[in-house]
C-alpha cells in the first residue's frame, strides 16, 4: 500500500531532525535513524494504500401518502441518507419505470399520475458513486371521488321558473271583443269593457304594438288611467303567443291601470317596461330586457307576474338593474307577486362604480315599504351585484323557488372578458322581515338581513339558521331544475 506523503514527509523530517543533533547525541540516536530509515524503506515498497470500499447502500424510505388516495395526480415523498453521498432516485410505479425524482428541501419528490382506480406497487431506489443501490416499497390503494348525487328539488313537482303551467286565475267572461294590435285600440276598448258588467275578454288580431314614452318614473303610459281594480279584462293575442309584439326601440309604461291582465304579448323587442300607481294590473308569459315598477301616490297594490322572464341571455357591460321596483311615496307595494319567473343576469365593466342586481326592492325616499310580497316558483341568476335584493320588506312568502349566485349561476352565465369579477355569491341578499319560506334553494349567500318566521324543507349553501346543507350544483343540475325558458315552446 502507499503511506500518505504527508506521513512519508513526516518521518523524512524526524531523520533528518535526527542526522544533525550535535556529536555527543549522535550515537545514541544512531540507532532511531538506522530504524526510522529501515522503517520507511519497508513502507515505499508496499505500494499503494488502497482506500477503503464504500459498501453501505443508500437508506430509502417512502411516505405516507394522505388518504384517500384518489385518481389523478398523486405526490410521491421519499426520504434517502446515505454515507457518502446519493447519485440518482427513480422510481417505478407496477414495473414500469415513472422516472426520476428530484430533491426538494431535504424530500425526494415525483408527481405520478394515476388514471385508474386499484393497488399500485410503489418501488422507489437511490443509488451512489459506487454502485451501491438501496430501494423501498410501498403500496398504494387509490379510489375514484366520490360521485355527488344529482341534486334534487326539494320537493318533487315542476322545475323553478317558466314552464308553461302557471296560468292566471280568470273568471268566466261576458263579452268578447277583438281589436287591432295598437296600443289605442286597447286602451279604448278596455274604457269600454268599464261600463259593462262582468270580465271582459279583448282578442288582439296579429300585429306589431308600437314604442312607448320611455321607461322613466315619470313616463306617460301607453295605456294610462282606464280600467276598474273590480273587474278583470283579459287582453291577450288571439292567435296565441309571438303573433303580438311590440316594436323595437322606446320602452313603454303602463299607469294608473286597474284590473287588467296584459297575457301572451312579447315584449322582447323594447327597451322595457315601466308600471306605475296600478291597482290590480298583471302581465304574464313574455320576456322583458328591463323591468321597472314605481310607487309613487298612489302606490303599486296587487301586481301579479306570471312566467315573466326578465331577460333568457345576460346582457354585458351595463350598469343597471334587471328588474327594478322603487318606492318613492308613502303608499309602497303590497301583495307584489312573483309566480313562475326567471331572472337572467346583468353584468358591468370592470372598475364601474354603477350597481347591478337581477331583482331589487329600493325604497328612494319617504316611508313606504313592501307588504306581503309573494316569489314562487321563480328561478333568479346573480347578477354582478346581488341576485335579489330588497329593503324595507316584511310579511308574505318564498315558496318554491330558486336562487343561484357566484360561480354555480356563472356556471350558466360566465363574466364576460373585461367584466367586473363576481366574487361574492350573494344570492339572497333581503332586508326582509316576517317572510315564510318553503320548498326553496339558494346556491349562495343569504344575508344576515333575511329574516325569515319559518325555513321549511329547504336548502342553503351554508345549510344553517333552519336550513338544510345544498350540495354542489352542476351546470346539468342547473339545465335539469332550472332550464333556460323557451318563449315558443312553453307559450304556444
Amino acid at each position: 500500500m502507499t503511506l500518505p506523503t504527508v506521513v512519508l514527509e513526516s518521518l523524512a523530517s524526524l531523520k533528518a531532525t535526527l542526522e544533525n543533533v550535535d556529536a555527543e547525541t549522535t550515537a545514541a540516536h544512531a540507532a532511531q535513524v538506522a530504524a526510522l530509515q529501515a522503517r520507511i524503506d519497508e513502507l515505499e515498497g508496499e505500494g499503494p494504500v488502497e482506500p477503503t470500499p464504500d459498501t453501505s447502500a443508500p437508506v430509502v424510505t417512502i411516505l405516507p401518502v394522505t388518504e384517500p388516495i384518489r385518481t389523478g395526480t398523486v405526490v410521491l415523498r421519499a426520504t434517502v441518507t446515505d454515507n457518502v453521498g446519493v447519485t440518482s432516485v427513480f422510481a417505478t410505479v407496477n414495473g414500469q419505470d415513472a422516472g426520476a425524482l428530484t430533491n426538494s428541501n431535504g424530500q425526494w419528490v415525483k408527481s405520478l399520475t394515476i388514471p385508474t382506480a386499484g393497488t399500485y406497487s410503489i418501488i422507489v431506489s437511490a443509488g451512489d458513486a459506487a454502485g451501491n443501490i438501496g430501494i423501498a416499497t410501498r403500496t398504494l390503494v387509490v379510489t375514484d371521488p366520490p360521485v355527488e348525487p344529482p341534486v334534487e328539488p326539494p320537493v318533487t313537482g315542476d322545475v323553478y321558473g317558466p314552464t308553461g303551467k302557471h296560468k292566471f286565475s280568470l273568471p268566466g267572461f261576458a263579452q268578447t271583443h277583438e281589436v287591432a294590435a295598437t296600443w289605442s285600440a286597447i286602451s279604448a276598448q278596455i274604457s269600454t269593457c268599464q261600463s259593462h258588467s262582468g270580465a271582459c275578454r279583448i282578442n288582439l288580431a296579429p300585429g306589431t304594438l308600437g314604442t312607448g314614452n320611455g321607461i322613466g318614473s315619470s313616463a306617460s303610459g301607453v295605456i294610462q288611467n282606464v280600467g276598474s281594480a273590480s273587474k278583470v279584462i283579459y287582453v291577450t293575442p288571439r292567435d296565441g303567443y309571438g303573433t303580438v309584439k311590440t316594436s323595437a326601440g322606446t320602452g313603454v309604461a303602463f299607469v294608473g291601470v286597474k284590473g287588467v291582465i296584459l297575457d301572451y304579448i312579447d315584449f322582447s323587442q323594447t327597451d322595457g317596461v315601466m308600471v306605475r300607481n296600478t291597482d290590480g294590473f298583471k302581465i304574464g308569459h313574455t320576456v322583458v330586457k328591463q323591468f321597472l315598477s314605481t310607487a309613487n301616490s298612489a302606490g303599486v297594490k296587487n301586481l301579479e307576474l306570471v312566467e315573466v322572464a326578465f331577460g333568457i341571455e345576460q346582457v354585458n357591460g351595463v350598469s343597471y338593474d334587471r328588474a327594478q321596483f322603487k318606492i318613492a311615496d308613502s303608499a309602497g307595494f303590497t301583495g307584489l307577486k312573483f309566480i313562475g319567473c326567471y331572472g337572467a343576469p346583468n353584468y358591468k365593466p370592470n372598475g364601474s362604480s354603477g350597481h347591478c342586481d337581477t331583482v331589487q326592492f329600493v325604497r328612494t325616499s319617504s316611508s313606504g315599504s313592501f307588504v306581503g310580497t309573494e316569489i314562487i316558483d321563480t328561478a333568479l341568476f346573480q347578477s354582478a351585484d346581488q341576485g335579489l335584493i330588497t329593503a324595507n320588506t316584511s310579511g308574505g312568502k318564498i315558496a318554491h323557488s330558486a336562487f343561484f349566485g357566484g360561480a354555480t349561476s356563472q356556471l350558466r352565465y360566465p363574466m364576460y372578458p373585461g367584466g367586473d369579477p363576481i366574487t361574492l355569491a350573494n344570492a339572497l341578499w333581503a332586508d326582509w322581515s316576517g317572510v315564510a319560506v318553503s320548498d326553496t334553494i339558494v346556491a349562495g349567500s343569504i344575508s344576515s338581513a333575511f329574516r325569515p318566521t319559518s325555513v321549511t324543507n329547504s336548502k342553503s349553501t351554508a345549510g344553517a339558521n333552519g336550513w338544510s346543507a345544498l350540495g354542489t350544483l352542476t351546470k346539468a343540475d342547473l339545465d335539469r331544475i332550472a332550464p333556460s325558458p323557451l318563449p315558443a315552446a312553453i307559450w304556444k
